[in-house]
């Protein structure tokens, strides 16, 4: 899952990798497209390694934003 997660950080940082996976979205497509879109990025992951990294990495931004203030 690690290179899942990887490649959802290159989504943020890459312009034209976030563009094609929007695109990709846009059409309609899945989590196999997707798949085939970080495969052409060099991150060979299959659909239940980014099912679960984008599960963990919305989980992680919840609990990021839902934190209590310190104190």
């Amino acid at each position: 899952m690690r290179l899942a997660l990887n490649f959802i950080a290159a989504i943020r940082r890459d312009e034209a990798l976030r563009d094609s996976v929007v695109a990709v979205v846009a059409a309609e497509g899945g989590l196999r497209d997707i798949a085939d879109v970080a495969a052409g990025a060099g991150y060979a992951v299959g659909v239940d390694e980014l099912r679960a990294a984008f599960a963990t990495d919305w989980g992680l931004r919840r609990a990021f934003y839902l934190r209590e203030p310190a104190g």
